[in-house]
This record gives structure tokens, sequence and C-alpha cells, in this order.
């Protein structure tokens, strides 16, 4: 596959992808972009990501969209790692790469035989990253999950209640934030750092980035309020006006953002209710059913068209195809995959 809009920070880099779906996909995809050059080794039966999204049954479909996108710029090899010969091309592989990538359960390696220990005889330098679900010295080590699973045991998806009268029932994002942020981007920065310390020692290492355990390592915000008193939970949940999202008069939404008194003063003046400023932080519910009031008396485009260039955090909920619409310069215009999206602004002289 033909590489796109890539950088060239880890150019001679080899990397090893046998991770299938989308954590480690994900993660070499970003490394690809950066410059890598990915080798993604896939099972005879290939990638299941191949089929999600596909409407037919059939062998000779099209590869899906969202493989498509996952594996851009990388090089699909198919190896059969239960065979001899599948295993004696994968130290092949193995004995010119920089870093191996991949996603099975604590323990499959070894099971195929082709364990750390293996991998180091044939290149000690070799970093190998390993994206599980659940910690392999924890109590779920042998069990499956997915992203939904992973916030669920995290208390990511537990309700919140709050002054805007959502319902109390869990509700998660399209966006798979455990298998993207708490798995591919913490693979990704932890096998750049470590490529860089077995050049600079000559020595591999193997890292394990536990999906669940990372994700709720990775919620500051809501470690935080675990150790407040429920009453004063909820400030980025919609418990406060200052931070919620209402419903407008169409039946669409605006998210209000404004934490900070100069952005919550600003929104306050522009629907003509200046006495809202002092209760920016209220949580009895009076100042976020009133906010409701005014914002449910017009459709969004009116208040995006008032609010938005007053820059006081406010912003439409726009959906997914509005959102591609209004970024457009962002995707790419022949395969419509969006573009790496950091850039190289300028570089010292």
């Amino acid at each position: 596959m033909k590489k796109h809009n890539t950088l060239p920070w880890l150019t001679g880099w080899r990397i090893l992808d046998l991770s299938l779906l989308l954590p480690g996909p994900f993660a070499s995809w970003r490394l690809a972009q950066m410059g890598a050059e990915v080798v993604k080794i896939e099972p005879p039966t290939g990638d299941g990501a191949a089929q999600l999204g596909v409407a037919t049954d059939s062998a000779d479909a099209a590869p899906s969209w969202f493989y498509r996108l996952l594996n851009h710029g990388k090089t699909v090899v198919s190896l059969d790692l239960k065979s001899a010969a599948g295993r004696d091309a994968l130290l092949a592989e193995v004995a010119k790469s920089d870093a191996v990538l991949e996603g099975f359960r604590p323990g499959t390696l070894a099971r195929l035989g082709v364990a750390p220990e293996t991998l180091w005889a044939v290149n000690p330098q070799l970093v190998i990253v390993s994206i599980t679900g659940f910690a392999s010295d924890g109590p779920l080590a042998p069990y499956a999950g997915h992203d939904l699973t992973y916030q669920a045991w995290t208390g990511l998806l537990q309700p919140h209640g709050n002054a805007s009268g959502c319902a109390e029932t869990p509700a998660w994002s399209n966006v798979q934030i455990a298998d993207l942020f708490a798995g591919a981007m913490h693979a990704a920065l932890a096998l750049v750092a470590a490529v860089h310390q077995a050049r600079a020692t000559g020595k591999g290492c193997h890292i394990e980035v536990p999906m669940c355990e990372t994700l709720l390592a990775s919620a500051p915000f809501a470690l935080a309020e675990a150790i407040q008193p429920p009453a004063q939970r909820g400030l980025l949940l919609g418990a406060v006006p200052c931070y919620a999202v209402y419903r407008c008069a169409d039946g669409r939404y605006l998210a209000v953002g404004a934490l900070e008194t100069k952005f919550w003063r600003r929104f306050c003046e522009a629907l003509d209710h200046p006495q809202w400023v002092p209760h920016q932080f209220d949580r009895s519910g009076e100042t976020h059913r009133a906010v409701a009031a005014v914002v449910g008396s017009k459709p969004q485009a009116t208040w995006r068209e008032q609010l938005v260039p007053l820059d006081c955090c406010v912003a439409p909920v726009l959906s997914i195809d509005e959102a591609k619409a209004f970024f457009a310069t962002c995707f790419d215009p022949l395969n419509h995959f969006p573009q790496f999206p950091l850039r190289a602004r300028s570089c010292a002289s």
C-alpha cells in the first residue's frame, strides 16, 4: 500500500505489526505516517477488521474502508505462525526490524513458539510492545474484552446525575478511548521511546500496554473527583451551567464549555442575562434551567452564527458528516482518508 502524507521523523525504522482490529493497527499507522516502514503480519484468515462494515459475506468483497484506512502505507504479509515455516519467516523479518507490535492475549507469543527470548536470540536490540486488554499479572488477565467493556471496568461508563436532567443511563462516545487513547497512543509512545533506548544501548525490551489499567491511570480528573463528596462531582459532566450541552429549538444541541469566567461572562452577556455571571458553578439546577430555556428558544444555526464569533467556548453539536465537510481540508481528496494531523510548521536552520 502506497504511503501518503508522511513526515520523516522515523525514517529508517522498521516495525513488524502482528496486531489485528483497531489498537495495534492504529498505533502502527501513526508510526508509518511519521516515516517508519511498517510490515503488517496477518494470519492466513486475514484481519477481521477487513470485514467490519462490509455488507456482504463474499470472500471476494473489498476490504472495509476501516481496514484500508488503518493499514494505508503498510506492507501486508500473510504468515501462519502456527507452522514452522511461518515462524521461521517471522524470525527472518525480526532480524532486520527495530520493533514488534502485537495485540494477543498474554502468553500467546510463547504458545506460538516466538516468545520474547526467542525473538531476542535473533535480534537482541528488538523492542517488543504488547497491547493487552488487561495486565498479565492482574485478576482479569485471561479474559477477552473490547473498548466498551474496558470503559465499564474502569468506571467511565457509570452514569452521573447532573442538573441538566440527563438520563441516568451509561453513555459512550463513538471514539474508542480505551483502544485508541489507552492502547494505541500509549503503545506508539512507548515503542518510540524504547527503540531510541535500544539503539543507544544495543538492548531491546518487552513492554506491556494493558488497555484497561492504562485507561484508568489516564483519567486524572475522574480519579480526583472520586475522592470528592458525591454532591461535588460531575464538574465536566454537566453538573454546572457553564459546562453543559443544551437542546435548541430545532431539537439539535449546543455545547457550552465556558469554564473560564471571561468566556462565561461573554456567553451570559450575549444572551442578555448578565445576572447569570456570578452563578457560573451553580449546582442547584436553577441557573442550568434558565440557560436551557433561553437556548431552547432558538435553532442551533442561530446560536452558531451569534455565539461562535464571540469566542466564548461554545460550539454546535455537529454530525460526523457535517464535521467532515467543515474540516474538508483535513482529508485526502483522492481517497478521503484523514491526513496526518501533526504539522511540521518550521525547522531550525
